[in-house]
């Protein structure tokens, strides 16, 4: 199967999970696009087709061919528009991929980003940008092969390096042990509050018990495991 076929599958299922309407012309036109955007960073379409002007812009001649070819993969619907004229939509069958021939995530990411920026746009102001739009439709010719080297290349800025800001090796290992002492500290602490608790319930008269529970409610804060908050009445609470 050429690229061309696997890129049509990926765009058909990817117009399907958009709830798009994978119309013939719009699954063009975004590949059109896609290359466009492949070759102003590897100076070379990734299907390696050859584009020309022809059907509302960019075309490939051998397009409806194609489709045929992937009549096996690619299930096709005829539906009428309210004028009176054919249209074609299709669904793939299977699960579409194309990470082996697209095997760097950014270019990925472009071509995702490619077709749910179209996907569900309205099909004139696709054909709209892709006609004035774009570098290679900048002074088409009639059914000659557009001139993809009208695209300019992506400046890439050069990685600036700059001064670590980590402090020393010697000051981190001065910063984990006063981490870990203060952990062991805040266990040791923790620990015998639980102890005294066990044995020394903590009494509380109905307002503070109010207030604790408010508290708890709010910052989820928790007793130690053992301890124990009882309620007492005023009298016992004033002596």
């Amino acid at each position: 199967m050429t690229v061309l076929e696997r890129l049509i599958l990926y765009v058909v299922q990817c117009l399907r999970d958009l709830e798009a309407f994978p119309s013939r012309t719009r699954i063009l036109k975004i590949i059109y696009l896609i290359d466009v955007e492949y070759y102003r960073r590897h100076r070379r379409t990734l299907t390696g087709e050859k584009w020309i002007f022809y059907h509302y812009g960019p075309y490939l001649m051998h397009y409806p061919q194609v489709l045929e070819r992937l009549a096996l993969d690619l299930e096709e619907t005829e539906d009428t528009t309210t004028r009176g004229h054919s249209v074609y939509s299709y669904q793939a069958r299977g699960d579409q991929d194309i990470e082996d021939i697209v095997p760097h995530h950014s270019d990925h990411v472009i071509i995702d980003t490619i077709i749910k920026r179209w996907g569900l746009e309205d099909i004139k102001d696709l054909l709209n940008h892709v006609y004035f739009y774009t570098e290679p439709m900048s002074t088409p010719q009639f059914k000659a092969p557009l001139d993809f080297s009208l695209i300019p290349p992506v400046e890439y800025q050069p990685i600036r390096h700059t001064e670590s800001l980590a402090p020393p090796k010697e000051r981190q290992e001065y910063y984990r042990h006063k981490l870990a002492e203060a952990f062991a500290r805040q266990r040791a602490e923790a620990a015998e509050a639980e102890c005294f608790l066990s044995v020394h319930p903590f009494e509380a008269d109905e307002h503070c018990t109010e207030a604790m529970r408010r508290l708890d409610s709010e910052e989820r804060c928790e007793l130690p495991l053992g301890a124990e908050v009882r309620a007492v009445s005023d009298d016992v609470a004033t002596r």
